[in-house]
């Protein structure tokens, strides 16, 4: 089975997949560095140049493709403990479209990382430079920004098997929930 961790940007998915897999010893990926190097370039710069419906519909491929790959991988050198075989961190829209979400449920199990929304602005106002969908917005103008994409995708995190909404998980503590899940 395969860990997906879905989140808003700036929830912790890319530091908690590798913090994961250094703890159980499983392969893994972060969806947007495949997506990257499968394109070589940039999300923001495929988003620019390809636009959002040729992103998507990469990121729905590799989704599958980089699934199909880790499970075949991990088959016969990976068994932990509850099932788990690989771990995949997802960019903060690709629950949000199609049926994603559903896709990932079927072929595994979904963690929210869903910190306080002090939180990730907290983290969103330090990286802002590496999202260009934030480039300038900062104080209420990224709070407003932030908050209503949110109310618009927590339809969609919400159907995740699991909801971790500690500000700093610890990842035993996630690989727990997991376990009694």
């Amino acid at each position: 089975m395969i860990l997906f961790l879905v989140g808003f940007m700036g929830s912790g998915k890319s530091f908690m997949v590798r913090r994961l897999a250094a703890i159980t010893g499983l392969p893994w990926r972060d969806l947007d560095q495949v997506i990257e190097a499968n394109e070589g370039k940039f999300i923001a710069d495929i988003f620019k140049t390809d636009g959002e419906s040729y992103f998507r519909a990469q990121e729905r491929h590799w989704l599958e493709q980089t699934s199909a790959e880790l499970s075949i991988v991990s088959n016969s050198t990976h068994h932990q403990k509850g099932g788990l075989r690989a771990i995949i961190s997802t960019g903060g829209g690709a629950p949000c479209f199609g049926d994603n979400m559903d896709w990932m449920n079927r072929h595994g199990i979904t963690v929210w990382l869903n910190p306080p929304l002090d939180v990730l602005l907290e983290r969103l106002e330090r990286e802002n430079i590496h999202r260009p969908v934030l480039e300038g917005k900062h104080g209420d103008a990224l709070r407003a920004l932030v908050t209503e994409r949110l109310r618009q995708r927590i339809g969609f995190y919400s159907q995740a098997r699991i909801v971790v909404t500690a500000p700093r998980p610890e990842a035993r503590d996630i690989l727990e929930m997991i376990e009694h899940a």
